[in-house]
Parts: C-alpha cells; sequence; structure tokens
C-alpha cells in the first residue's frame, strides 16, 4: 500500500506580507494540519470548515475533460468551417453570377471571417465566462469571510488574508494562499520544524481583540467554535447582525 503523498506547502513573500501557499486538488484528500506558520492564526475549526468549502467551490466549476474537448472542437472548427466554406462560397459565386474571382473572393472571404468569429464566440466565450463566474463567486465568498471574522474578532485582531486561484482548463489544481502581515511575530521554530505537531494554543493571536471593542466576547477572545451565535451556515459563514456586518463594510 503506497503512502499518501504530502500535500505541497510552499512559503514566500510578497506586497501582501508572508505567503504561505497550499495546493489543493481533486485526488488528494484536505490537509487536516494546519502549517506551523499558520497555526496561531488559524482556529483549527475555522480550518476544517472552510478548506472543504473551498475546494467544493472551485471544483464545482472545474470539468477538465470536457472543456479541453470543447475547446478541442472549437479550435478546429475556427479553422475547419472558414475554409471549406470559403471554397464553396466562392465557387458557387462563380458559377451562379458568373463574377470575377476578386469580386467572389471578397464576398468569400467576409462571410469566412464571419464564420471565424462565430466559432469563438460560440465555443470560447461560454468557457470564459464559466471560468471568470467561478473565480468571481470564489472571491465573494472570501469577501463575506473577511467581514465575518471582523465582526466576531474585532478591528484589532491579526486576521490572514485568504486569497484563492480556482482551476483553469489547463491546470486542474486549487492555489489557496493565505497571507499575513509583516508585522505579525512568528515562531522561531517555524523555519526549522515546519511539520512538527504543536499542541493548540489557549489564545490564538488570530481572535485576540482590542480591549473596549464592541466586537468583542467577555474575555477579549473570540473563539468561534464557543459563541452561541455563531450558526454555521451553508457556506461555512458565522451569522452576523446586519447592522453591524453594514457599519463594518462601510469601515473596511
Amino acid at each position: 500500500m503506497s503512502a499518501t503523498r504530502p500535500i505541497p506547502i510552499t512559503r514566500g513573500t510578497s506586497p501582501m506580507g508572508r505567503n504561505t501557499t497550499i495546493t489543493l486538488s481533486r485526488s488528494r484528500p484536505i490537509p487536516d494540519a494546519i502549517p506551523f506558520d499558520l497555526r496561531e492564526y488559524i482556529p483549527q475549526d475555522v480550518w476544517r470548515t472552510r478548506l472543504p468549502i473551498i475546494k467544493r467551490t472551485a471544483l464545482w466549476y472545474s470539468m477538465p475533460r470536457l472543456e479541453r474537448t470543447w475547446l478541442a472542437i472549437g479550435f478546429l472548427s475556427s479553422i475547419i468551417l472558414p475554409i471549406v466554406f470559403y471554397q464553396l462560397i466562392l465557387s458557387h459565386s462563380q458559377q451562379a453570377a458568373g463574377d470575377s474571382i476578386a469580386i467572389a473572393g471578397v464576398g468569400a472571404q467576409g462571410i469566412s471571417f464571419g464564420l471565424f468569429v462565430g466559432a469563438c464566440v460560440f465555443f470560447f466565450v461560454p468557457i470564459i465566462l464559466f471560468k471568470f463566474i467561478g473565480q468571481q463567486r470564489m472571491n465573494a465568498m472570501l469577501r463575506r469571510w473577511v467581514i465575518a471574522d471582523r465582526v466576531q474578532c474585532g478591528r484589532g485582531a491579526v486576521l490572514p488574508v485568504w486569497r484563492v486561484h480556482t482551476p483553469g482548463v489547463f491546470r486542474t489544481h486549487i492555489t489557496l494562499t493565505i497571507s499575513l502581515p509583516y508585522n505579525t511575530p512568528t515562531s522561531s521554530a517555524s523555519s526549522r520544524h515546519q511539520d512538527v505537531q504543536v499542541p493548540a494554543l489557549e489564545r490564538p493571536k488570530a481572535c485576540l481583540v482590542n480591549p473596549g471593542s464592541h466586537y468583542a466576547s467577555h474575555d477579549d477572545v473570540c473563539f468561534i467554535h464557543s459563541l452561541p451565535q455563531c450558526d454555521t451556515l451553508d457556506d461555512g459563514l458565522h451569522s452576523i447582525p446586519e447592522a453591524d456586518e453594514k457599519d463594518l463594510a462601510e469601515k473596511v
């Protein structure tokens, strides 16, 4: 029995901060363990809830075999149809009206170009829209998570930034990038022992809030799993009072 291959995880920097990039795919299980660099900032229950939602949403807009077959048919059609119809129209125009080759050629070229544009629109535009809608739905879900985290944890909390690149036609994997600001502290052991299992912290820095914040709980810690008002919805969000959500959206 072959061992399960590890999930590819890479680390780097960008203008957003320090990045941890996780590659998800249809064939590999979702990683249960949080990467070492993120364990102080993402609660375990949030990790286990959101990653399946990200994977399910991204794969809903990914049908590799159908997309590649459709593109191949579209590519061949956009080349073959104009050539075939150009010859047919050219010969028919010469025989029916006795036009010169130049006049018949202009009309045939115009019709062939129209067929080329029509084939491109018919075959390529639907896939572009399909992928665009999938990425926009993913981005909208991530924005709602940002609002939910701000409402639950307060404006002073250190919140990771989640970004997802959904699969393309020839790229079937999902790229999840989680960024932390440069000024967030990290453990000195993270670079040497990235795969060491450590016990969960009692006060994750991702959930620490400023004293006096009207989003804070009684002990100034936002444990999402322990708050009774955080009812899980279908997309993994937590219920937010409508007034608080509108107020936060105006401030962000």
